[in-house]
């Protein structure tokens, strides 16, 4: 991936960041939603692409973005700053725990692209196959169990907001009991496929406070060609350039 990427409003540098901007994170910001949303919350904000996305869709609402990495911290600051949206825009560098300790917080739109992969041990100690050790840092359940943060979203998210997540198939069953738990009712199911002939491999989900009828739908990102769906296209036709 590039260490800086053009978008139709913003541009995002990634130089130091532990996450860089994914297809994950395009499609997440590109259906996450709420009318009317005045106060927006970007869980792991890595690069801040998330936030800066939600920026540019509700031009009425003050973003915060929470990030426990401080050199992606500060790189979400600098893409804030060179935004259209700076006065609009913060970003922590802290945990989600330690965030959320202010108990004046309160959010209508929270969204995140949370850390899913669980770390393997091995007698030798690191695995092979990991990336770096802020990759790993950044994405996996020890830096943010599902337990923490849905504890954290369920505290903060006001009665009529949304919360928005995307994470691997293989994550549903245990999450979904997770949030009903917290009385976190899901409304929307978005299941992505990298093209017609593959399994589901990613989701979407999308909870309220409220019981709601559930809304669902297939995304499949590339053609048999490999280039992107004219789905996906029409998706995110607000952020690319192309």
């Amino acid at each position: 991936m590039s260490k800086s990427f053009q978008f139709r409003q913003f541009s995002l540098k990634q130089e130091k960041s532990a996450q860089r901007m994914s297809t994950d994170s395009m499609v997440l910001g590109a259906v996450a939603e709420l009318e009317g949303a005045m106060n927006i919350l970007d869980i792991g904000s890595g690069t801040g692409v998330l936030a800066l996305m939600m920026a540019q869709k509700h031009p009425d609402a003050l973003v915060d973005a929470v990030e426990i990495d401080a050199d992606s911290a500060a790189e979400s600051m600098e893409n804030f700053e060179n935004s259209p949206w700076s006065y609009r825009l913060s970003c922590y560098a802290e945990s989600f725990q330690d965030f959320i300790r202010d108990e004046t917080l309160h959010y209508d739109l929270i969204v995140t692209n949370p850390p899913y992969f669980e770390e393997i041990h091995t007698q030798k100690g690191g695995n092979k196959e990991w990336p770096d050790e802020k990759r790993r840092a950044a994405r996996t359940f020890s830096a943010l169990s599902f337990d923490a943060l849905l504890n954290g979203v369920e505290r903060i998210l006001v009665s009529y907001g949304r919360f928005y997540v995307i994470l691997p198939i293989q994550a549903e069953s245990e999450f979904l009991e997770k949030a009903l738990a917290k009385k976190l009712f899901l409304f929307y199911r978005l299941r992505l496929q990298h093209d017609a002939g593959s399994e589901i491999h990613r989701l979407i989900l999308g909870f309220q406070k409220t019981e709601a009828d559930l809304s669902e739908n297939v995304l499949v990102l590339r053609d048999n060609e490999g280039n992107w769906t004219e789905a996906y296209k029409a998706l995110t036709k607000d952020f690319h350039t192309k």
